[in-house]
């Protein structure tokens, strides 16, 4: 028999909007169900959503093989998952593992968005992307992440306003959680030592990532339920939204940029 499967999607971006079309294009294969959720999407979103529920309890008597893409949280008996952040950072991106559980064949620009979600522009570039690509696709992962012109005009203030360097370490204050609005103009123009924090929550890209992570894990930091990291030793790290206090977030700050400047 055929094996069936069902798919949970997870947080918006370019990516999970380029796994929606390469389902779709599979519906005699699988089938999908999409909750519209932000960045952090949790099993949670789908299993304590009754309707959702009910509809996921009905595909598995079925025998369906269900799997929560890119979906925080122990992943519940019975279910399987698809990442490639944290300890999983090493797998292919979630769109690459899902053509191959489907027999799919990834498009050019679909290969392009799996570098882009799994290693940034640096590994768009190493599949020998071009510049007008490189810009499109992160365009592209922004809008897919609804950010706006008014996000975007933010960005360019705060670079304008709030942009310092601390020792080899360029540090931008955030006035949103958007990011990407800022690592995207600054990219190549920070001794690729990038940390951008805001209120509510703080990323660091670049040089000792991997180092970095096992420093904080070693200091008490829960890497599976406060923060994500990814892209290699040279990926980027970030803490999850909302779970510090604006004060806690400067002191990591200083934590990291001591850290980082540490390692020469």
């Amino acid at each position: 028999m055929q094996n069936k499967f069902l798919f949970l999607l997870g947080g918006a971006d370019l990516e999970m909007l380029e796994i929606r079309k390469v389902l779709t294009e599979n519906k005699d294969k699988c089938n999908f169900l999409d909750a519209n959720l932000d960045w952090g999407a949790n099993w949670s979103d789908y299993l304590e959503n009754e309707d959702y529920r009910k509809i996921i309890i009905k595909y598995l008597e079925d025998g369906y093989e269900i799997y929560g893409i890119e979906l925080s949280g122990d992943v519940p008996v019975n279910f399987k998952f698809i990442d490639h952040h944290n300890e999983y950072q090493d797998r292919p991106s979630s769109i690459e593992q899902i053509a191959d559980i489907l027999g799919h064949e990834l498009t050019h620009w679909q290969r392009l968005v799996a570098a882009n979600d799994r290693g940034y522009i640096p590994a768009m570039l190493q599949i020998g992307a071009t510049e007008q690509e490189v810009q499109e696709v992160r365009l592209a992962d922004r809008k897919a992440q609804g950010i706006t012109t008014e996000i975007e005009s933010i960005a360019e203030r705060d670079i304008a306003n709030n942009l310092t360097l601390e020792g080899e370490v360029t540090v931008v204050f955030s006035n949103t959680n958007k990011f990407s609005t800022i690592a995207d103009r600054l990219l190549g123009k920070t001794n690729d030592r990038l940390l951008i924090y805001s209120n509510d929550t703080l990323n660091y890209y670049g040089e000792h990532k991997d180092a970095l992570v096992e420093w904080l894990r070693m200091k008490g930091m829960d890497m599976e339920n406060e923060a994500y990291h990814g892209g290699g030793e040279s990926g980027f790290f970030g803490l999850k939204i909302g779970l510090f206090s604006r004060e806690e977030i400067e002191n990591i700050k200083d934590q990291i940029t001591t850290f980082i400047n540490g390692r020469g």
